[in-house]
């Protein structure tokens, strides 16, 4: 396991409520994971204890133990745990603080003593894999909200990390440029064998590319599996997750008797399976 949480619970000082009740996970290298749930669920805490954030830079109680690659967070600080594990947040403008997109790549590799033409040639290898090159010497203020975007999941790659961990990365973004990172991601975790955690709540864009769903609720693990079997319960728009609609479709064609043993994660399988219904 390249993740286990174990037992564990969190409340910040001065506050009665926990944040995270009882979590337990085991998560395997290679793993494409949503985690979703309403509004103050839990969802940027547990990431925020995956990566150290938690207990490192929120006082707090806690409970129970998280590992990563065998290490205990409680025992590891955050710059130590970030060749293991990087965390993207929510706002890019949150994490670049470099005058060129460069200098952004070269400033953790220069935190931990990296040699000047191995880091050089590091930056260069990753700028190419995420295409970009041509902007390398721009001031990530002047990018677009897609490009910072990928400025911070690069200064998180250029680690080399095993888990990349994103906090609700669609936030301000539209769907056409939400989904060339999520291609992105992807691959990196199929080429890379990259464990990958998303937190969002825009399902539809997701759907494509995960292959495990975490749902919580009041600070809990809700459920945890397969989302394409996850994802079509009933009871989840109860507790307010906007189900993917090309499941909701599924489901109705299900309900008029037009039956598949596959389950369509793209409206290109959804189309494919009427064609094929229709004879």
């Amino acid at each position: 396991m390249i993740i286990t949480v174990k037992n564990f619970s969190f409340r910040f000082l001065g506050y009665k409520e926990h944040v995270l009740k009882n979590i337990n996970l085991e998560i395997n290298e290679g793993e494409f994971i949503l985690i979703t749930g309403p509004t103050g669920c839990g969802k940027t805490s547990l990431l925020k204890c995956l990566n150290g954030l938690i207990p490192h830079h929120h006082s707090g109680y806690i409970a129970g133990s998280v590992l990563v690659n065998g290490k205990d967070t409680k025992s590891l600080e955050v710059f130590e745990l970030a060749p293991q594990i990087g965390l993207v947040f929510q706002n890019p403008d949150n994490q670049l603080i470099s005058f060129t997109v460069e200098k952004e790549l070269a400033f953790g590799l220069e935190n931990f003593g990296t040699p000047q033409n191995k880091m050089q040639e590091k930056i260069e290898d990753l700028l190419r894999l995420v295409n970009l090159n041509h902007i390398k010497l721009a001031a990530p203020q002047d990018l677009s909200g897609g490009e910072q975007q990928l400025v911070a999941i690069s200064s998180v790659m250029i680690f080399n990390p095993l888990i990349i961990c994103l906090d609700e990365p669609s936030s301000n973004l539209d769907p056409l440029i939400t989904n060339q990172i999520l291609k992105i991601l992807y691959e990196l975790n199929q080429k890379f064998s990259i464990t990958i955690i998303i937190v969002e709540h825009r399902l539809d864009l997701l759907l494509p590319y995960i292959n495990r769903v975490i749902i919580m609720k009041d600070a809990r693990i809700y459920a945890d599996g397969d989302p394409l079997k996850i994802l079509l319960d009933d009871k989840l728009e109860d507790i307010g997750i906007n189900v993917p609609l090309i499941l909701k479709f599924f489901k109705h064609l299900q309900a008029n008797n037009i039956k598949s043993n596959e389950i369509p994660r793209n409206f290109q399988e959804l189309l494919t399976l009427l064609k094929t219904n229709r004879g």
